[in-house]
């Protein structure tokens, strides 16, 4: 029997999201954040869509990418 799924949590489901509205690979959003001094490789990237939160300057490299605010930013968790 299969395992019941439960909604990911909005912070991952905002980058798995974001990053398929942009056509992006999971390689090409590390490359991405590398690029702009964050380095990140692709299991972070991984890590972070299966449910880990990323750091503060990942998020806002994050948002700067896609363009929109993180969840967390939206229901008032971060300044």
């Amino acid at each position: 029997m299969p395992k019941p799924t439960r909604a990911k949590d909005p912070v991952p489901a905002w980058i798995i999201r974001e990053r398929k509205r942009l056509g992006l690979k999971p390689q090409d959003l590390a490359d991405r954040l590398t690029a702009m001094g964050l380095p990140v490789v692709v299991g972070t990237v991984r890590t972070w869509e299966a449910g880990r939160n990323p750091h503060p300057d990942n998020v806002e490299g994050l948002e700067r990418i896609f363009g929109t605010r993180s969840p967390d930013y939206m229901a008032g968790s971060r300044p």
